[in-house]
C-alpha cells in the first residue's frame, strides 16, 4: 500500500468531559467546537462533541460560568490516596450589583506588526476604542505599539479625562500592521514606564506573533513587573503559547487565546470587560493543615469568573482562612477542610501544577539541579510526563509479519485549523523590502547604461 499516494489521513478525536465544579452552573460553553450537554445528576453535567468525531486539528476549548450570590463563595474538594490528600479550593466571584471597582491604571500594549494586516487590527482597534469609553475620570491608562520598535501614547500614565480619551482614539484608529515584531522592546518600554502604586495596575498585551527568547524574557518579567498585573492575549496560530501563559501567571493574571481572527473584537472586548470589574483583590490564604499551594501567587477574582487554588493536606480536619479586598472593604471566610474525599483528579492537577510552579521557580533563578529534583520527584511518584520524564509504550502484539520488509513514504501531517501557508511577513514586511531593492535594483541599471553610453561617445 503506497500511503503517499492516498487522500491525506486526518486524526479524530472523540471527546466527552464530565464537570463536576462544586457550584451552580449559569452557563457552559465552547468557542472552538459544538457541544451537547445533558445532566447525569445535580451538580454533574456530562458535555459531548456534537459531532461523533472532529478532527483533530485545534484545541478544544470549553467555558463554564458560575451562577452570582451576592458576596464570594468558597468551596472545597479533597481527594485521599496512597499519597497522601490533596485539595482544590474554588472561590466563586459574587454578583456585580452594587460593587464598584477600585481605581485602575491601565496600560493596553498592541502588536501593529505586518502579519496583524487586515481583520486583526481593525477588531483590535475597535475593541480599544470601547474600552477606553468604560474608563472612569479615577482611572489612569496608557496605549503601547510595538513592531520591529516599541513607542508609547504618553510619557506616563494619564488620567482618562475627556482630552486624553479623546487624544488615544485618535491615536488608535491611526495605527497601522506593518514591519517586524520585537515583543522585548514592547516589555522593556512598559515595564520602565512611570506607575501609581495606590491604583490597581493593569497591562494588557497583544499579539499575535511568536517569541524565541521565552527564558529570558520570562526571567525579565519575573523580576520587574512588580505588583502589576499582566494579562496576554494571543491571535491566530502563531504565538507561543507557553510563554503567553506562563507571563500571565507571572503577572497574577490569565492568557485569552483567540483561534478565529474574526471572534477578535468580541473576545478582546469581552476580556477588557472582566477586567474592569475585579471582584477580590489581593487575596490570601492562611491556615494550618496544609502545604504546597498552586498558584503561589494568587491572582485577584473577577466578576464571572472563579478562581482554584491546588493544595497538598497534612492532616484530616483542618480550617483555611480566605482574605482579601471588595474595593476597600476587609472580606474573610472561614472554610472546614477534610484530607478524607473521594473526588477523583485532584492529586493529578495539583502534581501538575507543583511541576510547573517548580520550572516557574527555575526562571526566577532557583538552582536548576534543585528544579530536576523537585520535577523527577513529582512526576516519577504521580506518572506524569515532565521535562525529565517521559512515557514509553511497549507494544508486545505486533501486526507486521518480520518477513515483511520496510518501506518509507512521506506523508504530510493534518494543517492545524486556521494556519495558512504563505511567505512570512511577521518578521520582516518583505513586499516593501522587495519594492524598494526593485526600485534600486533599476535606478543601479539606469546609472550602468548612462555610464557605458557616455564611454562609446568618448571613444567616438
Amino acid at each position: 500500500m503506497n500511503l503517499a499516494a492516498q487522500d491525506h489521513p486526518t486524526q479524530t478525536a472523540n471527546i466527552t468531559v464530565v464537570l463536576n465544579p462544586g457550584f451552580e452552573l449559569a452557563q457552559v460553553s465552547s468557542r472552538s467546537h459544538a457541544i451537547v450537554q445533558s445532566e447525569l445528576e445535580p451538580g454533574r453535567t456530562e458535555i459531548r462533541l456534537a459531532d461523533a468525531e472532529v478532527p483533530a486539528d485545534r484545541d478544544f476549548l470549553l467555558s463554564w460560568r458560575p451562577a452570582e450570590g451576592r458576596l464570594p463563595q468558597a468551596s472545597f474538594f479533597s481527594e485521599s490516596s496512597e499519597l497522601g490528600g490533596f485539595g482544590l479550593l474554588s472561590v466563586l466571584p459574587p454578583s456585580q450589583q452594587d460593587w464598584a471597582a477600585p481605581p485602575r491604571e491601565v496600560v493596553f500594549v498592541i502588536d501593529t506588526s505586518g502579519s496583524m494586516a487586515g481583520q486583526s487590527i481593525v477588531a483590535a482597534r475597535r475593541a480599544l476604542v470601547e474600552s477606553l469609553k468604560s474608563l472612569r475620570p479615577e482611572d489612569a491608562f496608557n496605549i503601547v505599539e510595538f513592531n520591529h520598535e516599541a513607542s508609547a501614547l504618553f510619557a506616563q500614565p494619564y488620567p482618562a479625562e475627556n482630552y486624553a480619551l479623546a487624544h488615544a482614539i485618535r491615536f488608535i484608529r491611526s495605527l497601522e500592521a506593518d514591519g517586524g515584531t520585537e515583543i522585548e522592546a514592547a516589555f522593556d518600554l512598559t515595564l520602565a514606564l512611570p506607575t501609581d502604586a495606590q491604583k490597581l495596575r493593569q497591562i494588557i498585551f497583544i499579539t499575535d506573533g511568536s517569541v524565541s527568547n521565552e527564558s529570558e524574557l520570562l526571567a525579565k518579567i519575573n523580576r520587574e513587573l512588580e505588583d502589576r498585573r499582566l494579562f496576554t492575549v494571543g491571535i491566530g496560530s502563531s504565538p507561543n503559547r507557553y510563554f503567553m501563559e506562563e507571563a500571565a501567571r507571572a503577572g497574577r493574571g490569565t492568557f485569552s487565546y483567540i483561534a478565529n481572527v474574526s471572534d477578535v473584537e468580541d473576545e478582546i472586548g469581552r476580556l477588557l470587560g472582566k477586567l474592569s470589574r475585579p471582584a477580590l483583590t489581593d487575596i490570601t490564604i492562611e491556615g494550618e493543615g496544609f502545604t504546597d499551594l498552586t498558584p503561589s501567587r494568587i491572582p485577584d477574582l473577577y466578576f464571572g469568573e472563579p478562581l482554584s487554588v491546588a493544595l497538598r493536606l497534612l492532616q484530616n480536619d483542618s480550617e483555611v482562612r480566605i482574605s482579601g479586598r471588595l474595593v476597600d472593604t476587609a472580606w474573610s471566610q472561614n472554610l472546614a477542610i477534610k484530607a478524607v474525599g473521594a473526588s477523583s483528579g485532584i492529586r493529578i492537577n495539583w502534581a501538575r501544577e507543583m511541576i510547573a510552579q517548580w520550572n516557574r521557580a527555575g526562571i526566577r533563578g532557583v538552582p536548576k539541579e534543585q528544579v530536576r529534583e523537585a520535577v523527577l520527584d513529582l512526576a516519577l511518584n504521580h506518572h506524569l510526563v515532565s521535562d525529565f520524564t517521559s512515557l514509553v509504550a511497549v507494544d508486545k502484539t505486533p501486526v507486521r509479519s518480520v518477513t515483511i520488509p520496510l518501506r518509507r513514504d512521506d506523508i504530510a501531517p493534518p494543517m492545524p485549523y486556521g494556519l495558512k501557508v504563505s511567505m512570512p511577513q511577521t518578521a520582516l514586511g518583505y513586499e516593501r523590502n522587495v519594492m524598494y531593492a526593485l526600485m534600486l535594483l533599476l535606478v543601479g541599471c539606469c546609472f550602468l547604461w548612462a555610464a557605458r553610453r557616455d564611454v562609446a561617445y568618448a571613444k567616438v
